[in-house]
């Protein structure tokens, strides 16, 4: 997806995560090269309770501006 991102110009990737606590899949973002940008606290609701949003952002080389 990154790759095709690049291919077609886009300048960021931007990605959501369920639950602050999600730390495998956090992990699985921080590997591309994904970096916080945010957390939404408490707006989803998952087994019967309140759930941040974590945003991670990755800049991508080659698009428009840079």
């Amino acid at each position: 997806m990154i790759r095709e991102c690049e291919r077609l110009g886009f300048r960021q990737m931007v990605a959501i995560v369920g639950g602050s606590g999600n730390m495998a899949s956090i992990r699985l973002h921080e590997k591309p090269g994904f970096r916080m940008a945010g957390v939404l606290k408490e707006v989803g609701y998952k087994f019967e309770r309140a759930e941040d949003t974590v945003i991670p952002q990755r800049a991508v080389s080659g698009g428009y501006g840079s």
